[in-house]
């Protein structure tokens, strides 16, 4: 695990963007969070979209394969976050050949789901609708999978482009001109990254002299070629 400073204004703007968007939460959604809050999941995804959206959350005490579909009927909850290895060992545990469990989730939003359980899961529970995300604590970079196309992380929005990495040097590919990293449109690179011209929040991280420059990647978008 790793500490990140997180100011007030970022939970109230993902708690907005992942309340709003992610979940489509109405006042009268119930969200069973069962990752500690100390995680970014269990704050952002958890009780941050709730507190924003008027919502409700049912808080576990800790993951537990044998409580956690009796807890949703429970509290009647709408919709539950995950990681990817929660719905493994769910999957893993639930009987073959039954009609259980009865819920009554309708979303669930989370990171990590494998592209060969997702169809397996959401067939298996009756899971009307999976919403994948990517991002990290102190990053200004974010994926969602509004599509819901199984395995895939998301689309690229709020300004992210994406470039090409070069696999020997371990570097972004820049142009030779002007020291700028190129848009990459209509071709998939060997190895994707994403770029984005807003710089992260110096309050994201304690500040560190020894950092390379070449980790921070700026000017990253430069005019698209054709």
């Amino acid at each position: 695990p790793k500490a990140a400073k997180i100011s007030h204004r970022r939970v109230v703007v993902a708690g907005h963007l992942f309340g709003r968007v992610a979940w489509r939460m109405r006042t009268s959604d119930v969200v069973y969070n069962c990752l500690p809050l100390c995680h970014s999941n269990g704050l952002y995804i958890g009780l941050a979209s709730v507190v924003a959206t008027r919502a409700t959350m049912a808080l576990a005490r800790r993951f537990s394969t044998r409580s956690f579909w009796a807890d949703l009927e429970q509290h009647r909850a709408t919709g539950f976050n995950y990681i990817g290895e929660m719905c493994t060992y769910l999957l893993n545990a639930a009987p073959v050949g039954s009609a259980w469990p009865v819920h009554s989730v309708r979303r669930i939003v989370g990171q990590g789901l494998r592209r060969e359980l997702w169809s397996a899961f959401r067939e298996r529970f009756a899971i009307p609708s999976v919403v994948e995300f990517y991002a990290s604590t102190e990053g200004n970079v974010g994926l969602m999978n509004l599509q819901e196309t199984p395995g895939a992380v998301g689309r690229l929005w709020l300004g992210c482009e994406l470039v090409r990495w070069d696999l020997t040097r371990n570097a972004l590919v820049r142009d030779g001109r002007d020291g700028r990293v190129p848009r990459r449109h209509g071709s998939t690179p060997r190895r994707p990254a994403v770029g984005t011209d807003r710089p992260p929040s110096p309050r994201s991280w304690p500040p560190n002299p020894r950092a390379p420059a070449r980790a921070r990647a700026a000017p990253v978008a430069a005019r698209a070629r054709p």
